[in-house]
């Protein structure tokens, strides 16, 4: 969902479509939506939370930055073979930046959100000597 809501801010801003008009680019980009589900799958920014004892989101900022990196390289190849248009550079600059920054806020807002509704995590430590 957020990266329908990222691709529709960036061909509003970028403004060079040539010629198609912007519900194109939104059909095409809506059916790369499930390929960025398995894109950040693959770099498992869906799992690392229960792994982690830190859950810090700049944790999650060198393999989202590379996932998103990946993902537009294969999103501007997708739209110069199967789009309207092949979508211009300032266009997917602009889509990867704001998709970076986006993400990175929400899941800031999630984290931030579920650290209220749930409790602390209650630990029990046994063993003899000084710890």
């Amino acid at each position: 969902m957020r990266f329908a809501v990222v691709l529709t801010l960036a061909l509003a801003l970028s403004d060079e479509r040539a010629g198609h008009p912007r519900w194109e680019y939104l059909v095409f980009g809506a059916i790369t939506l499930p390929a960025w589900t398995v894109v950040l799958k693959m770099y498992g920014l869906y799992d690392r939370d229960a792994k982690r004892l830190s859950h810090s989101t700049l944790d999650d900022l060198p393999a989202l930055f590379h996932a998103l990196l990946l993902g537009c390289l294969l999103l501007w190849c997708y739209f110069a073979v199967v789009g309207p248009a092949k979508l211009a550079s300032s266009a997917i600059i602009l889509f990867g930046a704001l998709a970076l920054l986006l993400v990175l806020a929400g899941r800031a807002v999630a984290r931030k959100g579920l650290l209220r509704l749930l409790s602390p995590e209650r630990l029990l430590l046994i063993g003899t000597g000084e710890s």
